[in-house]
């Protein structure tokens, strides 16, 4: 396990994690570690960080 630690008060943090199939070594499978995970909700301003070329939609 490795922890990634925002410690700005006012920054976001965004990383980028490139994760492979563990053929089997992992309990309980690769597959559950991804999808058993809590989901996130992105606002436009993460939307456009993590997305280049972003825009949000005009309400």
């Amino acid at each position: 396990m490795h922890p990634i630690v925002n410690t700005s008060p006012a920054e976001r943090l965004y990383a980028v994690t490139i994760m492979a199939n563990d053929l089997g070594a992992m309990q309980r499978g690769f597959e559950h570690l991804v999808t058993s995970g809590q989901p996130a909700v992105l606002d436009d301003t993460d939307k456009a960080a993590v997305f280049p070329g972003f825009t949000a939609p005009r309400r």
